[in-house]
């Protein structure tokens, strides 16, 4: 597993991976934990290749 402050922009990745956010913010009740990756390469655009996956603070 990777960590990073904000969604990856480089690098090769495989479907099923995950990148742990090191930079969580609580914002309307729900806070940022990470990404999930979508499809196997090289691109990196959110809701394609990486979902942002959140969690609720309640």
């Amino acid at each position: 597993m990777d960590r990073a402050s904000s969604m990856p922009s480089a690098g090769d990745y495989d479907k099923g991976d995950w990148v742990q956010n090191t930079a969580p913010v609580i914002s309307g009740g729900k806070v940022l934990l990470g990404w999930a990756r979508l499809t196997t390469g090289s691109n990196h655009a959110a809701g394609v290749d990486w979902a942002p996956m959140y969690g609720t603070t309640s």
